[in-house]
């Protein structure tokens, strides 16, 4: 699992890098109540929970090989480091 933190100059900024187009994702799906954008993404076998909260951007991928993505439990993280970025 790899969580990624990445600062922005504007929190317009990170909600696009979280909403933006993800060509290459075969699966994406809004997520409410986390953060103020998120959603979920498949990308081959890497399941990814992108958030913004404010001029902050997360990403937690997990490489599920051949298994199928358990996004609650994904979410579930997200939502705990959520509550501690500024």
């Amino acid at each position: 699992m790899i969580v990624y933190l990445r600062s922005h100059r504007t929190a317009t900024e990170a909600t696009a890098m979280v909403t933006g187009p993800h060509e290459q994702a075969t699966q994406v799906k809004l997520v409410s109540g986390l953060g103020d954008a998120a959603q979920h993404l498949v990308t081959g076998s890497l399941c990814r929970v992108a958030v913004a909260k404010g001029r902050v951007s997360m990403v937690v991928t997990l490489n599920a090989r051949q298994q199928t993505c358990v996004f609650d439990a994904l979410e579930r993280l997200a939502a705990k480091a959520t509550a501690r970025l500024p």
